[in-house]
Formats: C-alpha cells, sequence, structure tokens
C-alpha cells in the first residue's frame, strides 16, 4: 500500500486555530482577567470552534504543500507554542 498522504494549508490553520485560542484565553486569564477553569476551557474550544470553521471556510487554503513544508509548519507551530508560553511566563 502506497497510499500518498495529501497536505494542506487547510489543515495547518485548524491546529493553529486552536493553539492560538489556548494561548489567548490563557493570556487573559492570566493577566486581563481570573477565568475559572471550566469557564477558561470553554472559551478555549468555543474561540477554537469559531477560529476552525472561518478557515474552512477560506478556499485559497486548500492549497496543496509539499511534505517538506508540512514538517517546516508542524515544527514552526510546535516552537511557537512553547515560545509563547515561555514569553508570557503562563
Amino acid at each position: 500500500m502506497n497510499s500518498e498522504k495529501e497536505y494542506s494549508l487547510k489543515y495547518h490553520m485548524t491546529g493553529f486555530s486552536v493553539a492560538f485560542s489556548i494561548i489567548l484565553i490563557s493570556y487573559i486569564d492570566e493577566y486581563i482577567y481570573d477565568f475559572r477553569t471550566l469557564i477558561g476551557a470553554i472559551l478555549a474550544g468555543v474561540l477554537a470552534y469559531i477560529l476552525s470553521s472561518f478557515f474552512g471556510k477560506l478556499s485559497f487554503l486548500d492549497k496543496e504543500i509539499s511534505k517538506r513544508t508540512n514538517r517546516i509548519l508542524t515544527a514552526l507551530a510546535i516552537f511557537l507554542i512553547f515560545f509563547s508560553f515561555y514569553l508570557f511566563q503562563l
């Protein structure tokens, strides 16, 4: 079985939206308003859903990317998540 996996920007934007919503809600929780844990988790989930559905409607994100670009974007996303938690001391 030689099934080639297709990589698209939409896949990564969905992942970035989840990471962005968690970071944003954590930042707001830490520095602006103290959320209860359950409320913060619900808000992060709702924000991630809204952003994911928004990016799902953008047709130009259906562009296929190479396997190398996919790996670079994945590594960049992981690095940015850890760096933002370090930067904001979350």
